[in-house]
């Protein structure tokens, strides 16, 4: 019979075992599939969740959820919610199917992130002005663009 301490140290590897499965999108040795992807659903999101509350920014990356559990599915959770981010943005600046969304949005975590000073970025539908200074990031809405006339001015 094992002693108290080694049915403990593999009490905890089996539990690490299912909690990475779990974190993969994939079902544990010995569970349903069905409920293992629900469970792994529900954990992802969680995930994203937390790092999202740490970095408001996130939610303003189109399709933000869907990208996070793909990038997720594949990356174990290390760190703070701000080092997941920066896991996440590196992953995604290498994307194969990166489009303009997600380019205008990395410039815009480039700001929050100090490593771009400013851009002008798409957000909630108005163009704005990132300006990052020290800790902050300043938003500066920008009004529409005005139409140009075939005649030139009004």
């Amino acid at each position: 019979m094992r002693s108290l301490d080694e049915q403990r140290a593999a009490l905890r590897g089996r539990q690490h075992e299912v909690t990475a499965a779990l974190l993969r999108g994939e079902a544990p040795q010995g569970f349903g599939q069905v409920a293992a992807r629900h469970t792994s659903r529900i954990l992802l999101g969680k995930r994203a969740d937390d790092v999202a509350d740490g970095c408001p920014e996130l939610t303003e990356l189109p399709g933000w959820r869907a990208r996070f559990a793909q990038y997720a599915g594949s990356h174990p959770a290390q760190g703070c919610a701000h080092t997941q981010l920066s896991d996440f943005t590196r992953w995604l600046r290498v994307a194969p199917d990166l489009g303009p969304p997600e380019r205008e949005w990395l410039r815009v975590a480039d700001v929050h992130a100090s490593r771009k000073r400013a851009t002008i970025a798409q957000i909630r539908g108005r163009r704005t002005i990132l300006i990052g200074l020290g800790r902050q990031v300043w938003r500066l809405s920008l009004p529409a663009r005005p139409r140009r006339h075939p005649g030139g001015f009004e």
